[in-house]
């Protein structure tokens, strides 16, 4: 197997990335209209406990993935092995649920209508599978292929989604477009691409366990920490707060998309190459630095623009998230970086330390926003969810240091800086002179800084000024070459 390449593929990666992201942007500023800041937090949280549920089956996945990369036969073997061991666990926990909710009261008068609840339970099944066949099919050597599957089921369950709030389904009618979207994207990955199956064999079991118990842990408490927040904010203040603060975060989310282009790919490349016994400890300065490349400009420009904004996206309802959107650009800043540094430590190998910076976050981050939450109402999250980032990025740090004797210092992440700089430079003047409440100024004001900040990264970042070169060069070679054997 050749190894991967992290441009090609974290092209694809960051492409079905942004399509999705784009599609689901759209579904949400539609939602959001619709329903109101409280529908739309009971379709956050109602989807954030299904994934959460669903992160044992990545586990699962992540280790078939891992074990992939460097197999070169049984691949079927371990694909079946994966799946008996997902349904086993989907089966138990979706009759527990069950039960649970039909015999203890508590729960009927504590949760959502009845409907939302039993909906979530199939959203679990069907987001479990679905993780665990696209791990199967990234781990095949087709990374950014498995990313673009997953840009065609937020398309479909966007439409999917419109339709059924259109006709009146309300909350419902978005779990159910899930459903419906993640069940298609399911059969797809099974007929349609290489995944094949054969008999388990006790040697896949035997693989699969020895990563999956550190990966299934880790998965689960990333999740969960990514998740709690979702899930504490409707518990401490309410399920319209969690409109307000996802709403605000589906603005700045696409600024993680460049970090997971490099973190999906990155994992599989460091495998293959330590199985290789090449040198991987180069691509870590090389080229994770990068991963913070869209959310530092977000977090400037959020500074100017993230009220007016918030409110000619979503409706003037939305406008307390304002300080969501710009301190969670900030928090993405760090958690960029801290994923790919994950992902890197996966590829070495090494899941214990991942595990262990997760779960130190994870018991930090709930108690830090339980309290702040408790006291200061939506605002407690951003200091909760930025102190605990920065602990588990120096965690990972540490770790990578100690395990490969190379020290992370993201020097090349000051170009982004100095040109995140000369770009509030630039629209202060646009943003004094102008009425930015006004929604042309306001896409004027973004076109300005956007422009800005991309030409002077470009001018002044060697590395990247160096790819755009290398390949302006061979699209010059293809064209000559073609024309002369025309």
């Amino acid at each position: 197997m050749s190894s991967v390449s992290l441009f090609s593929e974290g092209q694809k990666v960051l492409i079905g990335k942004f399509i999705a992201a784009f599609s689901g942007f759209v579904g949400i500023i539609i939602y959001a209209n619709v329903l109101g800041a409280a529908g739309l937090g009971l379709y956050y949280l109602s989807h954030a406990i299904a994934t959460i549920a669903s992160k044992p089956g990545d586990g699962i996945g992540i280790s078939i993935e891992k074990i992939n990369e460097t197999a070169v036969s049984k691949k079927s073997s371990y694909a079946s092995t994966g799946i008996i061991i997902t349904s086993i666990y989907v089966i138990l926990l979706s009759i527990s649920a069950t039960i649970l909710y039909n015999n203890f009261s508590i729960l009927r008068t504590s949760t959502p209508r009845y409907s939302i609840v039993y909906l979530t339970i199939i959203l679990f099944v069907f987001i479990c599978f679905y993780i665990l066949l696209g791990r199967i099919y990234s781990g095949l050597g087709e990374p950014g292929d498995s990313v673009m599957v997953d840009a065609g089921k937020g398309i479909i369950e966007t439409i999917l989604q419109i339709i059924l709030l259109w006709y009146g389904f309300g909350v419902e009618g978005l779990i159910i477009g899930t459903i419906v979207a993640t069940f298609l994207a399911i059969l797809y990955l099974l007929l349609l691409t290489p995944i094949s199956f054969s008999k388990p064999t006790y040697d896949s079991v035997i693989s699969i366990k020895n990563f999956a118990q550190w990966s299934i842990m880790t998965t689960t408490f990333r999740n969960i920490y990514d998740k709690m927040d979702t899930i504490l904010i409707g518990y401490f203040v309410s399920p319209s707060a969690v409109g307000i603060y996802e709403a605000s975060m589906r603005i700045i989310m696409p600024s993680i998309y460049v970090g997971y282009a490099i973190e999906k790919p990155l994992l599989v490349r460091v495998s293959q190459d330590i199985a290789k016994d090449k040198q991987v400890t180069p691509l870590l300065n090389k080229v994770t630095p990068y991963a913070s490349v869209l959310s530092i400009p977000l977090f400037v420009g959020g500074i100017f623009v993230s009220s007016d904004l918030l409110s000619f996206i979503y409706g003037s309802e939305f406008v307390t998230g304002s300080s969501i959107l710009v301190g969670g650009a900030a928090y993405y800043i760090i958690h960029t970086q801290s994923n790919v540094l994950s992902s890197f430590l996966h590829g070495y190998n090494k899941p214990i330390p991942v595990t262990k910076s997760i779960i130190l976050g994870s018991v930090i981050r709930a108690s830090t926003a339980s309290l702040l939450l408790y006291n200061f109402g939506l605002i407690g999250i951003i200091p909760s969810i930025i102190i605990t980032e920065l602990i588990r990025f120096y965690s990972l740090r540490i770790s990578i240091l100690e395990i490969c004797d190379t020290d992370y210092r993201p020097y090349r992440i000051k170009t982004q800086v100095i040109s995140a700089i000369t770009m509030s430079i630039i629209i202060i003047p646009v943003f004094l002179l102008l009425d930015i409440s006004n929604p042309i100024y306001m896409f004027v004001l973004i076109f300005v800084g956007g422009l800005t900040y991309l030409t002077t990264l470009i001018n002044i970042d060697t590395y990247i000024k160096s790819i755009i070169i290398d390949r302006e060069i061979r699209l010059v070679q293809r064209f000559i070459y073609d024309t002369k054997f025309e």
